[in-house]
């Protein structure tokens, strides 16, 4: 009897606990193998519905909706984005990938840096060059800010590198979306798009936010040493000759894909909601001690002068 009985109790809690995963399969489902078919996820979720419901009534039916479970699971955690987008074409600001090599004399060689000249914020024409970097020359580093919408608890965060005889590099981690499809919040937790280093100028990675999306525009200089600073650099030229990523709306994304050159400077890990809500980043940032300010100011007075004036009707926070 008491065998029974604990029987009866595993089996309910597998059958509560069991729910939102398969909630994930019939999801995951949609995004990778249905191709967001309605129809086809529909009917998975309706078998997995019944499967789920005929396990509390009948003994060890709860190992079938179990393993498949277990079964889309496993073959979601093996997809790699070479065979995922093997056959993709990217939409025009993420067709090409940078890459990097490492020249004698201190030097890095960035090829396919972007560097598109705008007439709106979707005519452009579309231009890409080469860059060679004098590690010796790179003077200091710069964190950048966008927010769009007028939106406070998010942004796109990037890293400028300012050179005393060269043109700013910029680092901007975005998500590279496939064409004919439009970025979801929900989709991106589903292997649906990589992260991409792009590698630009100003004149196109900046004024693209604050010219033409009219984006409200934050620009601060960081603390980094010039050794720091040239570590970073060598950083980003690993990363970028790096195998691709998946992009997740959660765990790598704009922000939280900072953090490996954010460990160039910091040993011990950094866990902070602020890289999630990463409108908040450069509060984090400024409390980590990496934003240089006067002494004594405090982050919205430094906030407020680091705005960066443009299309956007937004003012300055105060």
């Amino acid at each position: 009897m008491t065998r029974f009985r604990i029987w009866n109790v595993l089996r309910i809690t597998a059958f509560i606990v069991l729910l939102p995963p398969l909630i994930w399969c019939v999801f995951a489902l949609h995004f990778i193998l249905f191709n967001e078919n309605t129809l086809l996820t529909g009917i998975a979720g309706i078998l997995f519905c019944g499967l789920w419901l005929l396990s509390l009534f009948v003994k060890k039916a709860i190992f079938v909706p179990l393993g498949m479970a277990l079964v889309i699971l496993t073959g979601f955690c093996a997809l790699t984005p070479a065979y995922r987008f093997s056959k993709v074409k990217w939409q025009t600001p993420w067709q090409r990938r940078p890459r990097a090599v490492l020249l004698e004399g201190n030097k890095i060689k960035f090829y396919d840096v972007r560097d598109f000249r705008y007439e709106s914020e979707s005519k452009m024409i579309v231009r890409y060059k080469d860059m060679i970097c004098d590690l010796d020359d790179l003077r200091s580093v710069d964190l950048a800010l966008s927010h769009w919408d007028g939106l406070e608890m998010v942004a796109h965060t990037m890293l400028a590198f300012n050179f005393a005889a060269s043109p700013t590099l910029v680092l901007s981690l975005e998500t590279r979306i496939p064409e004919g499809k439009t970025q979801s919040a929900v989709a991106g937790l589903f292997k649906q798009y990589e992260i991409i280093p792009v590698l630009g100028t100003e004149e196109d990675i900046f004024d693209l936010r604050i010219k033409y999306r009219g984006e409200d525009f934050y620009r601060y200089r960081t603390r980094t040493t010039r050794e720091q600073a040239r570590k970073l650099l060598q950083a980003v030229a690993f990363y970028v000759n790096g195998r691709p990523r998946f992009y997740n709306t959660l765990t790598r994304n704009c922000s939280t894909g900072l953090l490996p050159f954010l460990r160039v400077l910091r040993l011990d890990p950094i866990e902070d909601i602020r890289l999630v809500i990463n409108g908040y980043s450069d509060q984090l940032m400024y409390r980590l001690g990496y934003l240089e300010h006067d002494e004594g100011e405090s982050f919205a007075s430094l906030r407020h002068r680091s705005y960066v004036p443009g299309k956007s009707r937004g003012t300055p926070a105060k």
